[in-house]
């Protein structure tokens, strides 16, 4: 199962693994076989288990109903021994959606709560709080559901194609993996956010099909872009806060047009374009627009 099949299964909504003995396979070199999990939900190694912890349409403690595509997501552990999953959800326009994944019903009509990014955009962040002692034992048991899940609600919504993101200080940044009007910014989730809150966009780092994000410890933020023209960036703030103001800068590789892996594009089976070991001569690049109002950052 490739990993777009899998996010189109939206009918599951949470996973958790608990595994053992990977490490040890891992350095001995096997293969580890697949077997189907009585669930039916994935096909695991020995010593993997598989829970459900949510579905699509189930109704989350405040009252709005579990979105579907999950995606990128960080757990965190409270003062009190919780666990937090913030999770993103890799919805689109409804317009999108029904051309892209029809097999999704309800797109049409439905509403964005509010507070929100936009009212056209379907994505978003929910989060879980979880009790971690129930769920290992649930897990080890074998057990297909599980009661560990204390409460679930929706932190930010309105926005478009939240695909990955990353831990930054006590948070989880969702990204938008969009490049539409009013799209393609990097928001700010706390595991504190029992409640949808304003969204907490971050204009400085650009606006682009980013994919996911890496806070360096002297505060510098290293982006990626998924598109097949797309830049590796850096947004470079002039204090340690990564939150405060900077430059967004895009990476140049000197006198190489393209970095494609592969001379004939994506097939299996050829030799790579580059060797193993292989450097470059690089640079930065200020980006004048990161809100890129009259052109992409990319170009």
């Amino acid at each position: 199962m490739n990993r777009r099949d899998a996010l189109r299964l939206g009918s599951v909504c949470g996973l958790a693994l608990w595994v053992t003995g990977c490490r040890t396979a891992q350095r001995q070199g096997a293969r580890l076989p697949l077997a189907r999990h009585p669930s039916g939900l994935l096909e695991l190694p020995p010593g993997f288990q598989v829970l459900e912890l949510q579905s699509a349409g189930q109704a989350m403690t405040d009252g709005h109903p579990v979105p579907e595509q999950p995606d990128g997501m960080a757990c965190f552990s409270t003062n009190d021994g919780r666990w937090v999953l913030l999770r993103n959800h890799e919805l689109s326009t409804a317009t999108l959606m029904r051309t892209w994944y029809d097999q999704i019903p309800g797109m049409d009509g439905r509403v964005v709560p509010e507070p929100r990014a936009s009212a056209d955009a379907l994505g978003g962040v929910t989060r879980l709080v979880l009790n971690p002692t129930r769920l290992k034992s649930d897990l080890l048991a074998g057990h297909l559901s599980t009661d560990s899940l204390e409460s679930s609600n929706f932190v930010l919504a309105g926005t478009d194609c939240n695909c990955s993101g990353g831990i930054v200080s006590g948070g989880w940044v969702s990204c938008e993996e969009s490049s539409e009007p009013g799209h393609g910014y990097a928001y700010l989730t706390l595991p504190t956010d029992a409640a949808l809150t304003s969204p907490r966009r971050i204009p400085t780092w650009g606006r682009f099909h980013r994919e996911g994000v890496a806070v360096a410890p002297n505060g510098t933020v290293y982006q990626t872009e998924d598109r097949s023209d797309g830049c590796l960036y850096r947004f470079v703030p002039d204090t340690p806060n990564p939150f405060g103001k900077g430059q967004l800068q895009a990476l140049c590789i000197e006198g190489v047009p393209h970095t494609h892996p592969y001379p004939q594009g994506p097939r299996r089976h050829q030799d790579p374009a580059w060797p193993d070991g292989q450097t470059w001569q690089v640079h930065w690049v200020d980006i004048p627009d990161p809100s890129a109002s009259t052109k992409t950052c990319r170009t």
